[in-house]
């Protein structure tokens, strides 16, 4: 992911799986010999908002944009974040699409997912996944997130662990959303 001031990158975050890269990523950069670094990228919906706040077209784009990051937003802090007031298959039924399917380096459908789900949450009683920033392109979205927490129990091939030792991770997920609902997700997660 990155980040771009006054037409240069300012800053990148990334993990690398070069043989889904090509397949995940759409990016629109095209070469402008009026500019003098010779590269165009499109502006993101939330840039022409800022521009064109009357724009009917516009305003309606920045409304669908909104509700894909709240969409987002409930996966992250409702069902990947522990959390003793919610179900994870109510809220993995609440907003993703029937036929979802996880593309990881195993994928999975979302009965897989929502068991994956809920055995981290008895392991990892503390697990937390915090959005760093999400960047919505159309009906695509990225995220970048950080993941932390302290397992107890079997986890990740390691038996027996009491809980005194804590994980922090990066993880990038590319989030499709069709009529409302997450349809599937690439997701990359540096454990």
């Amino acid at each position: 992911i990155h980040t771009v001031e006054e037409g240069r990158i300012k800053s990148t975050h990334h993990l690398e799986d070069w043989g889904l890269a090509a397949e995940q990523l759409n990016l629109e950069i095209s070469f402008d010999p009026r500019e003098s670094n010779n590269i165009f990228y499109r502006p993101t919906l939330g840039t022409i908002q800022d521009r064109c706040l009357q724009c009917h077209f516009c305003v309606s784009l920045a409304l669908r944009r909104s509700q894909i990051i709240e969409l987002l937003s409930q996966f992250y802090s409702q069902a990947l974040t522990t959390n003793i007031f919610a179900n994870v298959q109510m809220v993995i039924d609440g907003i993703f699409d029937e036929n979802f399917i996880s593309l990881g380096t195993q994928n999975k459908l979302k009965p897989a997912l929502i068991a994956q789900i809920q055995q981290f949450w008895e392991t990892i009683p503390d697990l937390k996944w915090e959005v760093q920033e999400m960047i919505v392109e159309g009906n695509k979205v990225a995220v970048l997130s950080l993941a932390s927490g302290s397992p107890r129990g079997d986890f990740m091939g390691v038996v027996g662990l009491d809980g005194s030792k804590s994980f922090h991770i990066t993880t990038i997920d590319i989030h499709t959303v069709e009529e409302g609902r997450i349809k599937s997700t690439h997701h990359l997660e540096d454990w």
